[in-house]
């Protein structure tokens, strides 16, 4: 079962070319939407669009990070395949 989705904040973007999924660890997670956060309410430049993803190290469940299109979206999933389906970086 997919996880809830979670809308950041709303913004229009557009796709230039595909991306990569790309681990990070949490503490840069939690950092990449504290920036983007800033970035939206104008007190720092725009993070690198990108998508990324983590495995919380207490539960053992991944979560993902979509901001290609300029949206920050995240989503909670119990395993790897399924969050690399979400970021569409599936087989």
């Amino acid at each position: 079962r997919m996880g809830r989705r979670r809308k950041c904040l709303d913004m229009v973007g557009r796709k230039e070319k595909k991306m990569e999924p790309k681990k990070i660890t949490q503490k840069q997670a939690r950092k990449y939407l504290s920036d983007w956060e800033s970035w939206r309410a104008g007190e720092q430049d725009e993070p690198t669009r990108g998508l990324y993803w983590y495995e919380d190290e207490a539960t053992g469940r991944y979560t993902g990070i979509d901001n290609s299109e300029g949206d920050c979206w995240t989503e909670d999933f119990e395993t790897m395949d399924e969050v690399m389906e979400w970021l569409g970086g599936g087989q």
